[in-house]
Order: C-alpha cells, then structure tokens, then sequence
C-alpha cells in the first residue's frame, strides 16, 4: 500500500492469493481467513491513509456484507464481474473458479470466452 501511495496508483487489493504454476508444489499454509481479516483491519486502523486504495478487493467486500448485513442474491456474475486468474484463467467470478465453469485462458493462442449456458438467462431473459 506504500508503494501504491507512492507511485500515486487509484487502487490496490488486499486478499488471499492462490497458488498455480510451481506454487502449487511449494509447502506454504495458507493464512485463515479471519486471520486475514484481523490483521488488515489492523493495517486499515494503523494506516488510514491506505483506506482510499480500497473499493474492489476481498477486505472490502467482506466488510460491506458484514456492514450492511444482508447476504448478496446476485454477484454480477459473469456480467458485472470476471476472475482472472494468474494464470490467464478467466472465471465468471471468484465464488465460480471451478474447472467446469472455466470461461478461456487468455494466454491460450485461440483465446475466446466460451458462452456459459447456465448464466446465459441472465444475458438474454
């Protein structure tokens, strides 16, 4: 967040990452969840300066849902929001990163996003 400050970026994410590629051999825990969230609370409340970086990431999504108590009915999925993975993956959404709802690889020379039949009511009621 420093270094995003500095370079006077609109943005940056804070959240769990996942391990691909040769990571996924590496014997690293992952941290828990309410871990994670403890000490970016912590990190916010010592450093409110990096607050306006926020908006988009895992630690803000968490706090609006728990802010505004009420769960989501519907994410965007696949509309409003896509995961792309690090390794080029595209997902309709990050609750949706599954093998059977991989969406195209965007390193992949025929790159195309496959149109998803089970969101396709949403796209055209």
């Amino acid at each position: 967040f420093k270094l995003a400050l500095k370079l006077k970026v609109d943005s940056a994410r804070f959240g769990p990452i996942k391990r691909v590629g040769g990571g996924k051999n590496e014997d690293v825990q992952n941290i828990p969840v309410d871990k994670l969230l403890r000490d970016a609370h912590a990190l916010f409340t010592e450093h409110p300066e990096f607050v306006k970086l926020l908006g988009k990431d895992y630690y803000s999504a968490f706090a609006n849902s728990c802010r505004l108590k009420v769960k989501y009915g519907y994410c965007g999925t696949g509309l409003a929001t896509l995961l792309l993975n690090p390794d080029g993956t595209i997902y309709p959404c990050p609750g949706h990163a599954l093998p059977e709802f991989k969406a195209g690889n965007i390193l992949e020379a025929s790159f195309y996003i496959t149109p998803m039949p089970c969101f396709m009511p949403f796209v055209n009621p």
